[in-house]
């Protein structure tokens, strides 16, 4: 380290050869909050619109076995044969239960049907920040999260039910 008039080894916030400038504490919180704030907006926008859109055909015969579940009648679909277990569910147990659960607590409805669902995103928003806030910075995971979020089809294919996030989301976890 070099030092300085007084012939003490200077710190490395005092070094002026560090080729960057100091950012001071207070900046980086309001830049690192204003990030996440971008996350959060995005995830309510997202979510706002989620809840007026219906699930797609086969995301909707994945959770009709999430509504007969709520109501007892077992692990079936509500139309044709009532087998359990049937092999068109490709979703299975880590969509299907929590969507049960939303359907149990809330009732049936647009918006109830799409509670596993934005669960399911907000979780896996959270597990890529958390995974690369560990290794760069927030700054860097708020970013990623960002793209990550505003990927073609994450929101259009994610949140219809077939369990592309769901699965991603306990890939990363």
């Amino acid at each position: 380290m070099a030092g300085n008039k007084d012939g003490q080894a200077a710190t490395l916030e005092t070094l002026p050869s560090q080729g960057r400038p100091r950012i001071s504490r207070k900046w980086r919180t309001a830049f690192n909050a204003a990030w996440i704030a971008a996350c959060v907006v995005l995830l309510a926008w997202i979510s706002l619109r989620t809840i007026e859109r219906p699930p797609s055909f086969d995301g909707a015969m994945n959770l009709q076995v999430a509504w007969s579940l709520s109501k007892g009648d077992g692990y079936v679909r509500t139309y044709a044969d009532r087998t359990p277990f049937p092999r068109e569910v490709q979703t299975n147990a880590p969509f299907i239960i929590p969507a049960a659960l939303g359907y149990k607590l809330f009732g049936m409805g647009l918006a109830q049907s799409q509670l596993a669902n934005l669960a399911y995103l907000y979780a896996f928003a959270l597990v890529c920040f958390l995974l690369i806030r560990r290794r760069f910075g927030v700054p860097p995971a708020a970013f990623t999260t960002l793209l990550l979020l505003l990927t073609p089809g994450v929101h259009e294919f994610g949140i219809n039910g077939y369990g592309e996030v769901p699965a991603l989301t306990w890939a990363l976890a």
